[in-house]
């Protein structure tokens, strides 16, 4: 759970985001015997982190000119549904996490996580993870020119 509010467009949204990814790419790494898509989809999430970061860094430094404004206002967007993107991901894992804790296999939530989920769904959320890592990458790419 977030210590602050999520609101689209302020600097702290792209740290908030960054942050998301950093829980993601703990919880993969935790696996010990990642498949190929879980070790792409960490890799993923290692990209998209340095492109948030990235993009907050050209967000601050180009923000104040005209084409500047309006390239952050897209920024901020895609940093929306990327926090939402990864948001449900979390509270995915965490409906098999929390019930689990409290049982006598509490310690097993990862195993029973990782069986359960199909190759292809984390497959797909490493897809819609990259459009918007492309996405962020033009953008904030557009504000370095």
């Amino acid at each position: 759970m977030s210590v602050f509010a999520f609101t689209v467009g302020s600097f702290g949204d792209i740290l908030a985001t960054a942050g998301l990814a950093v829980k993601i790419a703990q919880a993969l790494y935790s696996r010990r015997d990642s498949s190929n898509e879980c070790q792409a989809l960490m890799s993923e999430v290692g990209s998209l982190y340095e492109a948030l970061i990235s993009s907050r860094d050209a967000v601050k430094l180009y923000k104040s000119s005209p084409l500047g404004q309006s390239l952050s206002t897209k920024i901020f967007r895609e940093v929306d549904q990327c926090h939402l993107l990864m948001r449900l991901f979390l509270d995915n894992i965490d409906g098999y996490r929390k019930p689990l804790l409290s049982t006598v296999i509490g310690d097993l939530w990862r195993n029973v996580l990782w069986n359960v989920w199909e190759t292809d769904e984390l497959a797909a959320f490493r897809t819609k993870l990259s459009a918007r890592r492309e996405t962020l990458n033009i953008l904030s790419n557009s504000l370095n020119l």
